[in-house]
């Protein structure tokens, strides 16, 4: 199966930025709700998918500056959430989690 780049809506798309990997893991987690997926499959938040989409963008621009690592990837999945969020909502060991486990989706293949 190839990827045509013209033919991609989004950056979420594109193979390298794992997009639906990363929203499955999100959704997964969820530290907003905190909900399981499979229980809730509609509790998480709507814009989760762009959420992602803001994801990919840095991460084709890091990789495009060869600048990938895991401090990098942890602030990425940071700045899904904003500061409000991060201070009233979010389950900083559910956040925890999903940095860890986004991490390992890109340094471990």
């Amino acid at each position: 199966m190839s990827f045509n780049l013209e033919e991609a809506q989004s950056c979420s798309e594109i193979p390298a930025c794992h997009g639906p990997e990363v929203l499955f893991i999100l959704v997964e987690v969820d530290p907003i709700t905190g909900k399981i997926s499979e229980q809730y499959p509609d509790a998480y938040p709507k814009d989760y998918p762009e959420r992602v989409e803001k994801f990919c963008r840095n991460y084709i621009w890091r990789k495009i500056t060869g600048d990938v690592t895991v401090e990098f990837l942890e602030a990425a999945v940071d700045r899904m959430f904003s500061a409000d969020e991060v201070t009233c909502v979010v389950d900083l060991e559910r956040l925890k989690r999903l940095k860890h486990q986004i991490v390992g989706l890109f340094f471990t293949r």
